[in-house]
C-alpha cells in the first residue's frame, strides 16, 4: 500500500486493481473490517493499531463513487455563476442535494485539518477554496452581520 501511494499519491487503491490484484482485496477487506468495527460486530479484525497505521499513510475508509465530487464541483461552480456565491442555503429545495454536499465539504475539511482520514485532499480544498467556497460561514461573515 505504501509502495502504490509512493506511485500515485493517494490509498485509493481499486478493488480490480491489476498490477497487484491482492492489494485491491486486501484494501477493500481493510474498509468492511473497519465499518463491522465501527458497529461493533465481534469479528472485525479492525484493531486500534491498525487504524492509526492506515491514518499516518492516509488511508481513505468510505470512497465515493468516482466522478461524483467532480459532478458536484461543477454544479457548484454553476450556482456560483447564478448567485454570486458557493454559499447555498440548507433551506433550498431546489438546490438540496448541493446544499448537503456543501456541508460535507466543510465538516471532511475540517477532519483533515485535524489530521483525521478523509475523502477532503489539498487538491480539492484548493479547487474550492479558488472558487470562493467559505469554509467558516460564521466566521467569514461575522464583519457583515455586524
Amino acid at each position: 500500500l505504501k509502495e502504490y501511494k509512493e506511485r500515485h499519491g493517494d490509498c485509493l487503491v481499486p478493488q480490480v486493481y491489476a498490477p497487484n490484484p491482492p492489494l485491491g482485496h486486501w484494501v477493500n477487506n481493510q474498509r468492511q473490517a473497519y465499518k463491522r468495527m465501527l458497529k461493533g460486530e465481534k469479528q472485525s479484525s479492525m484493531a486500534k493499531e491498525r487504524i492509526c497505521l492506515l491514518n499516518e499513510i492516509g488511508f481513505v475508509w468510505v470512497v465515493e463513487p468516482s466522478g461524483k465530487w467532480s459532478d458536484m464541483f461543477e454544479e457548484l461552480k454553476k450556482y456560483k455563476e447564478t448567485h454570486g456565491n458557493c454559499a447555498v442555503p440548507v433551506k433550498c429545495p431546489s438546490h438540496k442535494h448541493l446544499a448537503f454536499w456543501v456541508q460535507k465539504q466543510r465538516r471532511q475539511y475540517r477532519e483533515m485539518k485535524k489530521g483525521r482520514s478523509t475523502q477532503m485532499t489539498a487538491e480539492r480544498s484548493d479547487l474550492l477554496t479558488g472558487l470562493g467556497f467559505v469554509w467558516k460561514v460564521y466566521e467569514d461573515n461575522w464583519h457583515e452581520m455586524l
